[in-house]
């Protein structure tokens, strides 16, 4: 199986205007994710830096992964921002995934800003030897 074919990242979905959360006119970045395949799952690393598990909204609907984090930061009263290299950021990423996985059985984990799910296969989308006689 070949992800680039059985799993397609959606286009970005810009933010509503005037939503009241602070994120207004701000388009949603697609973050970095890496995918891995053994015989009987799928695997799928999601790079957040600095998002919380308060912050995320995981879900899969059909074949559809939706995923949407929040990464936000507050400054404190007494500081005085010097130089200011990332700001807060608004993650969005859809994926198609191929059909056959176990919907129930999805596994997800986020440590250090890395979100690990597992997405096992069902009998039907398993490898199989063909014994040849």
């Amino acid at each position: 199986m070949t992800f680039a074919k059985t799993i397609v990242p959606k286009a970005d979905r810009p933010l509503a205007r005037g939503s009241g959360d602070g994120d207004a006119g701000r388009y949603a970045v697609a973050p970095h994710y890496e995918i891995k395949e053994s015989d009987d799952a799928l695997g799928l690393e999601v790079f957040l830096p600095g998002v919380t598990r308060d912050d995320l909204d995981l879900s899969v609907e059909g074949r559809e992964l939706t995923l949407s984090a929040r990464r936000s930061w507050q400054k404190p009263e007494d500081w005085t921002p010097v130089w200011t290299e990332t700001g807060a950021t608004v993650y969005r990423l859809h994926l198609m995934l191929p059909e056959g996985l176990e919907d129930d059985k999805i596994h997800a984990e986020l440590k250090d800003g890395v979100l690990r799910l597992t997405l096992p296969k069902g009998e039907a989308a398993q490898r199989k030897k063909i014994q040849v006689e």
